[in-house]
């Protein structure tokens, strides 16, 4: 049975997460939603006491008193908690799905399992920023219509009370009953078989997809999980990839790096379409493919670090009105990042087109061409200094975005070799070449590659060249920038991702991943399946993984994390092909 954490003691790896392709909820383990943006995942929040914990709306439901254990049903992103009060048990199955005019539905379904539990709800809906009390409110006939300054949503419940600030109930259920509650920005609450309809529908979709999906191995319902992580993070009408569900969650306590990651990145979505492309789902790695030609038009020859949702290019940051995660502010809407150069979002993207490829997808159309804009750019621009990965100012000379742009070359020029876009292949070939010498005479320093040319810290994010296959002068590189990376930013089986950011936040899950993925290319298959084991032991009560951990395991960081999934499957992918080929 779980303990139940409330207030001050909810952490970023107590959720489970809830989502239907286009929102998602944060759902804490004593059965409150404390996290939900409507109508869509990148609008302004309607529940928000994950961060502002006096003013921010929840959703809450539980017994009186009782304990509870929880899981995520087989194949579904649905949680299932069960209510141990006395000599009562009631279960509760929560969902976010398209309700019956495919507006996001958050139903709560409420069964009495044996003997009788007594239960109650509440539901304080908030608007602005999610701290505004709403103006009004209208009944109607299977709900209540609640009005503020923003977009109304719907209260579907019987025996609602209403005190101008929060609606709520009460009720008892006994063996048999079946009870549901929901929350939808729909005009009307959808009636009772309408709503049973749209779960059922949702929890067939999710079990058809996660059982198509091309896996067996050592962490087989780790890699399912995440995939269905992953899937949630994906909006259903354009294939576009969020890096994450929130915003604001603080990299460290009280700390000020508290970004909004409800945007789709170049270099986390590549990722996630490996992903999905390696367990053999290459329709969502298409229409992400397809998303990401129309909003890379409006960008061409330049690739922007991310997009919004919509294909959109900017989401200009400002501070939000909220108190902050445990106090840490400020709390950011939207992201600058947008206005950053990041020259390995090339090499990111070229690496998915060819995985994709390679897995038996072909490009959808428009693409190709957009492709072969951005090799001849990188072929110009490779020498220019960029923000890195990790987004840090001045520009310098990152090695991974080196590295990342022999990787946009070396793939642009295998593809055209394929047919798979025109361009000059040789001329790739040639500035991908004098990248490569470039990174061996100016990036190395004798016993590891370097975060910057001429500087002495250290990124894990180089450890991306031993999967991209970027090519050193000496194999034996790899092996020794690896030990100067554990013995500077290992901690555990985890990684800091830099020394200049070490202390600034927590260690960063998807490095140590890399890490884990690195091993196997390399051959060292005992220390990758180690270091997974140790990983995956991190994930939360339910398999979720944050963006970054303190060294006790405990999560900070946004939830969930894209870049930290799709990671976990790539290694243990990785890793399952590496053992059966040998």
């Amino acid at each position: 049975m779980l303990a139940l954490p409330r207030a001050g003691d909810v952490s970023p790896g107590h959720y489970a997460v809830l989502g239907d392709g286009r929102t998602a909820a944060l759902l804490a383990p004593d059965g409150a939603v404390d996290w939900l943006c409507l109508p869509d995942l990148d609008a302004t929040p309607v529940l928000a006491r994950l961060l502002d914990a006096d003013r921010g709306g929840h959703f809450s439901l539980a017994p009186e008193e009782g304990a509870a254990e929880r899981r995520y049903l087989p194949g579904t992103n649905a949680v299932e908690t069960t209510w141990a009060c006395g000599d009562g048990q009631a279960v509760v199955t929560d969902a976010l799905v398209a309700g019956p005019t495919d507006e996001p539905l958050l139903v709560r379904r409420i069964d009495g399992r044996s003997g009788r539990v007594r239960m109650a709800w509440e539901i304080a809906v908030r608007f602005g920023d999610g701290t505004t009390l709403p103006t009004s409110a209208d009944h109607l006939e299977h709900g209540l219509r609640v009005h503020g300054a923003g977009p109304s949503v719907t209260v579907g419940a019987p025996g609602i009370n209403w005190d101008g600030a929060s609606a709520r109930g009460a009720f008892e259920v006994a063996a048999g009953d079946r009870l549901l509650i929901s929350l939808t920005s729909a005009p009307d609450a959808p009636a009772f078989d309408a709503t049973m309809a749209a779960l059922d529908d949702a929890m067939a979709g999710w079990r058809g997809w996660s059982s198509s999906l091309r896996h067996e191995g050592r962490w087989h319902a780790a890699v399912i999980r995440s995939a269905l992580a992953l899937r949630l993070l994906v909006r259903k009408s354009t294939g576009a990839v969020a890096a994450a569900a929130t915003l604001g969650l603080p990299e460290q306590p009280g700390g000020s790096r508290n970004f909004d990651y409800r945007y789709c990145w170049l270099r986390d979505s590549s990722f996630v379409v490996d992903a999905f492309a390696r367990l053999g789902d290459l329709a969502t790695a298409e229409a992400y493919l397809r998303w990401l030609s129309g909003a890379i038009a409006q960008t061409l020859p330049e690739l922007q670090p991310y997009y919004r949702l919509d294909g959109g290019t900017r989401a200009p940051q400002r501070e939000a009105d909220l108190a902050g995660y445990r106090g840490a502010t400020p709390v950011l809407i939207g992201n600058h990042a947008f206005q950053q150069r990041q020259l390995g979002s090339a090499g990111d993207v070229l690496q998915s087109c060819a995985v994709f490829v390679d897995a038996g997808g072909s490009l959808p159309g428009g693409l190709s061409e957009q492709l072969a804009t951005v090799a001849d750019h990188v072929a110009r621009s490779w020498r220019e200094d960029d923000a890195g990965i990790w987004e840090t100012d001045p520009p310098r000379q990152h090695t991974w975005s080196k590295m990342a742009c022999w990787v946009a070359l070396d793939r642009a020029a295998n593809l055209a070799d394929g047919g798979h876009l025109t361009g000059d292949a040789s001329a790739w070939r040639s500035a991908a070449e004098q990248i490569r010498d470039h990174v061996e005479a100016h990036h190395y320093d004798g016993s590891a590659y370097v975060a910057v040319a001429g500087e002495d810290g250290l990124d894990a994010a180089v450890l991306l060249g031993v999967f991209m296959d970027y090519p050193p002068r000496d194999a034996q590189r790899w092996h020794s920038t690896l030990e100067r990376i554990d013995a500077e930013l290992g901690c555990g089986p985890l990684l800091y991702r830099t020394s200049e950011l070490r202390e600034q936040e927590q260690t960063f899950l998807p490095c140590a991943f890399w890490r884990a993925h690195a091993l196997a290319r390399l051959g060292r298959l005992d220390e990758a399946a180690e270091q997974l084991d140790a990983l995956i032991a991190l994930g939360n009560d339910v398999g979720l993984f944050s963006e970054e951990a303190a060294p006790d395991g405990t999560a900070w960081g946004n939830l969930p994390q894209a870049l930290t999934h799709a990671a976990l499957v790539n290694a243990a992918v990785t890793y399952e092909e590496r053992r059966n080929s040998t």
